[in-house]
């Protein structure tokens, strides 16, 4: 991801109504680029930007919901004895897990009700089936 596309996610996930009073958003362009020479790529400043964003909102921060946070964050923040910057990653990649699961689980639900629906509600002979049986509780 390039700078400028990193800074977009800066104003989306991380400021609230704007930066903070008297931030100045270059500061931000200036950490992306300390973490970039640090050796983190763009993809993993994206993760962390998403992963602070998701904590906040949570109230898992000492910054509150809905309130504005700046790259700053990442460089001298320990949350929990563990860098900030790696709990964020954790916790979006976490959150992406989860949606995939739901994705999955729906899905399957549905391939199987699909299945059951299709199948006949009698029998040739005009007796009730397995499904209707269950349908109406009889069993």
């Amino acid at each position: 991801m390039t700078d400028g596309q990193l800074m977009g996610a800066v104003r989306k996930y991380l400021y609230v109504n704007g930066p903070p009073v008297n931030w100045n958003p270059a500061r931000d362009a200036s950490i992306i680029k300390m973490l970039k020479r640090r050796g983190l790529t763009g993809q993993e400043i994206y993760d962390r930007i998403r992963g602070a964003n998701i904590l906040r909102e949570r109230g898992e921060l000492w910054i509150k919901p809905g309130e504005s946070m700046t790259m700053e964050v990442f460089v001298k923040a320990q949350w929990g004895g563990k860098q900030l910057d790696q709990l964020a990653e954790a916790t979006y990649h976490k959150s992406l897990e989860s949606r995939h699961r739901t994705k999955t689980t729906t899905a399957i639900g549905d391939a199987l009700a699909h299945l059951v629906n299709s199948l006949p509600t009698a029998d040739p002979d005009g007796s009730p089936t397995t499904r209707s049986r269950i349908r109406n509780g009889t069993r």
